[in-house]
């Protein structure tokens, strides 16, 4: 399954970044693997961030999204296009990967509480 994940920093170790729109890195990780893309937006110029990210979390194939607040918008789009948000994360990107991977969608969301 890949998973996007908002992220204060560029490894699994970082936390997660409490903010859809305004996170300066996301992570896309394909949890069979554990393999990750990396992407910084720290130096991005467009004002549509969030959007950016979710087109290309839809472009990507990613099937869960896991963050701590994001836009109304960019959440009807991510989820119209079938991808699961899971919102109040906080603590690092590993401890909720590995809550997803063992316990499917619903524990990951009652850990990111």
């Amino acid at each position: 399954m890949k998973v996007l994940i908002t992220s204060s920093g560029a490894d699994l170790e970082s936390q997660v970044f409490p903010q859809f729109d305004r996170s300066p890195y996301y992570l896309i990780v394909e949890t069979v693997t554990m393999g990750f893309e990396t992407k910084c937006i720290e130096d991005s110029e467009s004002s549509n961030a969030g959007i950016d990210i979710a087109l290309t979390a839809i472009e990507r194939g990613v099937e869960v999204v896991l963050t701590g607040d994001i836009s109304d918008e960019v959440h009807e789009m991510l989820t119209n296009a079938g991808v699961t948000v899971i919102l109040n994360c906080n603590g690092t990107l590993h401890k909720h990967l590995d809550s997803l991977i063992a316990h499917g969608f619903d524990e990951a969301q009652f850990a990111c509480v």
